[in-house]
């Protein structure tokens, strides 16, 4: 038996009343509704149903448990009344009907209240901008639609959902409450029906965002209304929301607030941007206040704009103000927003055109600007235009949204609308014999990058300089290590580096450590490839670079040999590199560099295979093919096969001529027997032909 004495059982959460009411910390629910109260003597008994009505010009919220929590009606003030629309008829009127704002706790007979306003027509309030009203439905209403702009040729439609006046809430916009327990309250139900079901309601229009009621000009949230706080049980945490809901097209597009808080220093503190639900980061900086607000506005604060970024798809950006206890009943701070914008939005007018980007054209819709695929650009297309062309031959677009297409470089090509240059096999010709020479570059290149991949840093040459080399592709100057006092030197990107010698090398993975800050420590050999030129024996090919560093007032050159040798490992990278020539004492002489690799063999060809028969055995012999130079890739060996050899040949030459000649035998025998009627016709006209000589006529026929 396990007995457990002097424990309490205390509640993780709060449950919300499936029946009645409750008040905040409240450890049951009370049947009793608005204006009423349980007795003392009843919440004794726990009868929480023997509500009891509060005394005439006094009021209580749902749940009130004691006498003392009925309290007295102040007089209504013009804050108290809330205003109510009709929709816009036709002439663009409407009618305006004025209500006590719900829930009512003011006292409409106080000698000191105002008076309920009756009903008027005024005016229709203007469309937002990029709006204008137009009938719709039956019986007509006039309501305000997005207005369209034509655009000319290359230009878009800039749509802008802008809300710089606050007469109503605008579209998908709404004010929300909600408590840290969790109940929930929206503008978007009918107050009148809802406004005592639960805290949250009976707050919403309290220490909600709610719209300016006497001129329109903003949105404002905070504590304003001091007397009707007395809805705000002391302690209640809550989060007064103003949802926008927004759908971007295609691109996204730009948004900002304008707005006025105070204090500024509750902006990111009490006043939070969120975006999906996520904290925004905002760019804010202050701005002139708009044509609209009079001076006695201006006195509220600063005006300020937030700004960021929506990306495409729908998004609900909210403005929350965090109530925070005793703050949420009293003090002088609120916030107000004066315009919105959100760029892009899909529902929205349109007032001005744009050209697009460089790299970007417009839709078909003509409202977005699209970037140019990868392989085009704009830059071949008329100003007029600014439609994405292919990239011509010899250039390329390696990304999308590229401006202009970049040519390909020395010893590259591309065809039409390419996103990368290939490099063109080098032909050339041996000295002596005249023979073609095809070398394959981007086989080369290959091999160089998956060499010099196992490798980094400077490689000492076997002429004991140390360099820094990336062939086929512009490297940044290589910099000193972090050991290195002072800042690492810069210079512009280059092809072949020199470094000084007291870079010390730490293996084959390059140098580690160095001393000293002196810009002479690297030495730019080459910045631009000038040449690709094979070598006059056919052995391979020399790289030239140009436009390094200055020396002696004349920019650096450097020669790179790729020297073609099948015996070398094809894997061994730049720290196998030779130097045939360093540069002299003053150091400006041309620098010249090998690397040996079989990739450096120009492409086989039939010329460059020798036919090897061997002897003849049984009347036939084996026949093969061997290399006769240096050559890789390109024509693979020929296949090996065999050859009649010896007597065997002459034996063929009988059996073929005995076959010719049994053949035209046969086809004299064809011709004798398809001609013998004809040839007997001749010779019998032939001799009639005799007889008749000397007669003045000749008569013959041949059957």
């Amino acid at each position: 038996l396990v007995e457990v004495e002097g424990t309490a059982f205390a509640d993780h959460r709060c449950f919300a009343c499936s029946e009645g009411f409750s008040s905040v910390g409240s450890a049951h629910c009370v049947s009793c509704g608005a204006n009423h109260y349980l007795p003392a003597a009843a919440e004794q008994e726990h009868d929480y149903s023997s509500c009891l009505e509060c005394p005439s010009g006094s009021w209580s919220p749902p749940g009130t448990t004691s006498a003392l929590g009925c309290r007295p009606r102040p007089a209504c003030t013009e804050r108290d009344v809330g205003l109510k629309m009709s929709q816009c008829m036709p002439g663009e009127q409407r009618t305006v009907t004025a209500r006590w704002r719900q829930p009512r706790v003011c006292d409409p007979e106080h000698q000191d209240s105002v008076q309920l306003p009756g009903d008027r027509t005024s005016a229709c309030e203007p469309c937002q901008p990029g709006m204008s009203r137009k009938a719709v439905g039956t019986p007509p209403t006039l309501e305000c639609v997005p207005d369209s702009i034509n655009c000319p040729e290359g230009k878009r439609a800039i749509r802008e959902r802008i809300t710089s006046h606050w007469y109503s809430w605008p579209r998908d916009t709404r004010s929300v409450v909600q408590t840290m327990a969790g109940s929930r309250c929206s503008s978007d139900q009918d107050l009148d029906s809802y406004s005592w079901l639960s805290v949250s309601c009976s707050l919403l229009e309290v220490l909600g965002w709610r719209i300016e009621p006497l001129h329109g000009l903003f949105a404002e949230v905070g504590s304003f209304n001091q007397h009707r706080t007395d809805l705000t049980p002391a302690g209640t945490d809550l989060d007064a929301m103003l949802h926008f809901g927004v759908e971007i097209g295609e691109g996204g597009g730009h948004a900002k607030i304008v707005m006025q808080v105070r204090p500024p220093s509750f902006l990111g503190a009490h006043l939070v941007l969120q975006v999906d639900g996520q904290t925004a980061v905002l760019h804010q900086e202050e701005v002139e206040p708009p044509s609209s607000a009079r001076d006695d506005f201006k006195l509220f604060g600063d005006f300020i704009v937030v700004k960021f970024w929506l990306a495409a798809g729908r998004h609900q950006v909210t403005l929350v103000w965090q109530h925070l206890g005793a703050d949420a009943a009293g003090g002088d701070a609120g916030a107000r927003v004066w315009v919105t914008s959100f760029e892009n939005e899909v529902a929205a007018g349109a007032r001005r055109c744009e050209d697009c980007d460089p790299g970007f054209e417009v839709s078909a819709d003509m409202l977005v600007c699209t970037a140019c695929p990868a392989g085009r650009s704009t830059a071949q297309s008329a100003d007029s235009e600014a439609r994405c062309q292919p990239c011509p031959a010899d250039t390329y677009a390696a990304v999308p949204g590229s401006a202009d297409c970049t040519p390909c470089g020395v010893g590259m090509w591309s065809p039409e609308g390419s996103t990368q240059c290939l490099w063109r096999d080098v032909t050339g010709s041996v000295a002596g014999n005249g023979s073609a020479r095809v070398y394959n570059v981007t086989g080369l290149e290959l091999a160089w990058r998956t060499a010099r991949r196992q490798y980094s840093g400077s490689f000492e040459a076997s002429g004991g300089r140390f360099y820094v080399l990336e062939l086929f592709d512009k490297a940044t100057r290589p910099s000193a290590s972090s050991e290195m006092d002072g800042p690492a030197p810069t210079d512009d990107s280059g092809y072949v580096w020199e470094v000084s010698e007291k870079y010390a090398p730490a293996g084959r993975g390059g140098t580690t450590q160095c001393v000293g800050t002196s810009s002479d420590q690297v030495l730019n050999l080459g910045s631009a490839l000038d040449a690709i030129e094979p070598l006059g024996n056919g052995s391979g090919l020399v790289l030239h670079y140009t436009g390094g560093s200055l020396c002696g007032g004349q920019p650096r050159e450097s020669f790179v040999t790729l020297k073609c040798d099948m015996e070398v490992d094809a894997t061994l990278g730049p720290h196998a590199l030779k130097e045939i020539q360093a540069g002299d004492s003053s150091r400006c002489a041309p620098v010249r560099l090998e690397w040996q690799t079989p990739e450096a063999c120009p492409l086989c060809s039939i010329t460059d295979y020798a036919m090897a028969v061997s002897d003849c055995s049984g009347g036939t012999r084996a026949v093969s093919y061997i290399k006769r130079t240096l050559c890789m890739g390109g024509l693979p060996v020929p296949l090996s096969s065999t050859e009649v050899c010896g007597s065997g040949i002459a034996i063929g030459v009988w059996i073929v001529g005995g076959l010719m000649i049994v053949c035209l035998c046969c086809y004299a025998f064809y011709l004798r027997y398809k001609w013998r009627k004809t040839y007997d016709s001749y010779v019998k006209f032939q001799g009639e032909v005799r007889n008749k000589i000397g007669r003045s006529t000749v008569e013959f026929t041949i059957d």
